[in-house]
């Protein structure tokens, strides 16, 4: 086999893995929303259209404001 097959080999062994993954991601896009803790508390770190800061129960936490589903936010 040729540097040349071996490299093609691995491409289209990375094209296979990365195709599975986006495959499985598109197919959970309208599950519920993975960090949507017990009680509507949400645990992602980083920015999302769903989240809300609010106090309740004299807390001041981040919360879940999601319908249970991702937001889309391509067209």
């Amino acid at each position: 086999m040729t540097p040349d097959d071996k490299t093609r080999a691995a491409f289209a062994n990375l094209q296979a893995v990365l195709t599975g993954l986006a495959c499985s991601m598109e197919a959970r896009m309208d599950e519920r929303c993975p960090y949507r803790a017990r009680e509507d508390r949400c645990t992602f770190a980083g920015g999302c259209a769903n989240q809300r800061r609010e106090s309740r129960d004299g807390e001041r936490m981040m919360w879940c404001a999601g319908d249970h589903q991702l937001r889309r936010t391509r067209p």
